[in-house]
C-alpha cells in the first residue's frame, strides 16, 4: 500500500468526520429548538428512533409494549 493511498483515505475520511460533526451541531440546535417550545426531548428521541425502524422490528416494539401494559394491568398498577 502507498503512501499516496493511505493519505487520500485518511483525507476523506477527515473529511467525513467533519460533515459528521456539523450534522450533529445541526442536530443539537433542532433538540434546543424543541425544548425551548416544550417538547420533552428524551421522548422525543425515543419517537425518531421507531420511526426510523424498519416495519418488522417497529411492530415487535410495539407488541412488546403492548405485553408489558398487559404485565402492568394484571399487577393491578393504576397510573
Amino acid at each position: 500500500m502507498s503512501n499516496d493511498v493511505v493519505r487520500k483515505l485518511a483525507e476523506s475520511i477527515s473529511a467525513i468526520r467533519g460533515q459528521i460533526e456539523e450534522l450533529e451541531a445541526d442536530e443539537k440546535q433542532y433538540y434546543e429548538s424543541a425544548k425551548d417550545q416544550g417538547i420533552n426531548t428524551a421522548e422525543l428521541k425515543r419517537a425518531i428512533k421507531v420511526m426510523r425502524m424498519d416495519a418488522d422490528k417497529r411492530e415487535k416494539t410495539f407488541a412488546q409494549r403492548d405485553l408489558f401494559d398487559e404485565y402492568v394491568e394484571a399487577i393491578g398498577v393504576k397510573r
